[in-house]
């Protein structure tokens, strides 16, 4: 077991779940009475990677009890990290509300403990929480302090896996050059890394961007390229659940109609990892150059940059914006109390916080403002 959890975060990051699953639940499962951090660390791998397969059920049962483990063994950084993908695996299960209350939970968790990293893997998952949403650009404003966040933390590698989630928002709000940016260094982040997982996110995230701006033998033999790279690792993509993604599984479908599709995502399955990149990153290029005039994409740029400041450097504290929320779905001090699990009077004591921040005089304003200001 002890092995097993030291190997999960390689398993998880390089994108090995299924077989991270099999020896995590198998040492769980003969172990029984191990250390209590070390048992504490394998329950908590093993959640995150059930998350990530899907199999969300499970995967919330093995991160509460490494919750409760890491509370008993006074361990603040996996339960913040437990808040973290529990968070994730409500917004997946279909309860975004409740996955973002987890998760701004776990930012006032990391924020305690000064962890960058943790910040940002957190917003990271915010951001996936604002896209099941619907809220696009509140999505990408959470997706861009989280790659702020990773890369002052050194963390390059999972800023990569960012950079392709800001790419499709960024695309989805009419910035198609901006997108490209991304996803490009997105893809030249797996170079660095020789990271088939993430290689194969990006790729499939360029087939989707580029659309019917490319020639369809080269995106078809892009899309046989990342999936040979999905299935030789046994990853699981959270983004092909999510809107955008279904481009691609359309143009999945349509490979099954076109003979010469066919050939040319059999011939992808068995290109090399180089050679793959190189398709991704020609392509992106090829479409790059033929893009009109960028106006109305750096317009896109300056009011994802004043989103951004909005998310990262709001002047309300993660507990305040989440009683601001509810108090925006409606909810008395009473009943935020206890959703919150604090006494009534918190809740007051919160209110008139966020009242002077504002410079407001009733909870209708502040949720006005706050909504005004991108704070919500």
């Amino acid at each position: 077991m002890r092995l097993a959890g030291a190997l999960g975060w390689f398993w998880f990051r390089r994108g090995y779940h299924a077989e991270g699953w099999r020896w995590l639940e198998e040492a769980l499962a003969r172990a029984p009475d191990a250390d209590l951090a070390v048992r504490t660390d394998a329950l908590f791998i093993a959640g995150e990677i059930l998350i990530v397969l899907g199999d969300v059920a499970r995967g919330r049962v093995r991160l509460e009890e490494a919750l409760t483990l890491a509370q008993r063994g006074q361990n603040p950084a996996t339960s913040a990290a437990a808040h973290t993908y529990l968070g994730l695996g409500a917004v997946l299960a279909g309860d975004a509300a409740e996955g973002t209350r987890l998760l701004h939970e776990a930012l006032s968790r990391w924020e305690g403990l000064g962890d960058p990293q943790g910040l940002g893997v957190t917003l990271f998952n915010l951001g996936h929480a604002d896209n099941a949403a619907g809220h696009t650009a509140t999505a990408a404003a959470h997706y861009a302090a989280a790659v702020e966040r990773l890369e002052a933390a050194g963390d390059a590698h999972l800023a990569g896996f960012v950079h392709c989630y800001l790419g499709v928002n960024l695309w989805q709000l009419g910035d198609l050059p901006g997108a490209m940016e991304q996803v490009r260094a997105g893809v030249q982040t797996s170079v660095a890394f020789q990271d088939r997982h993430l290689l194969s996110f990006g790729a499939r995230v360029v087939v989707a961007l580029i659309g019917e701006r490319a020639g369809p033998t080269r995106r078809a033999r892009l899309l046989g390229a990342t999936e040979a790279l999905a299935q030789a690792t046994g990853a699981a993509l959270i983004w092909e659940r999510m809107p955008a993604g279904q481009s691609v599984l359309k143009l999945r479908e349509r490979l099954a109609s076109e003979r010469e599709w066919e050939a040319a995502y059999r011939e992808g399955r068995a290109l090399p990892f180089g050679e793959v990149a190189a398709l991704a990153l020609s392509l992106l290029e090829e479409v790059a150059q033929g893009l009109p005039h960028r106006a109305a994409a750096l317009e896109n740029a300056q009011t994802l940059e004043r989103l951004t400041q909005a998310a990262d450097r709001s002047p309300l504290t993660a507990r305040e914006q989440e009683v601001l929320r509810l108090v925006a779905q409606g909810l008395s001090s009473k009943a935020i109390g206890r959703q919150l699990f604090i006494a009534t009077s918190t809740v007051n004591y919160r209110l008139t916080s966020v009242f002077n921040k504002l410079g407001v005089d009733t909870r209708a304003q502040a949720v006005a403002v706050a909504a005004q200001r991108g704070l919500l």
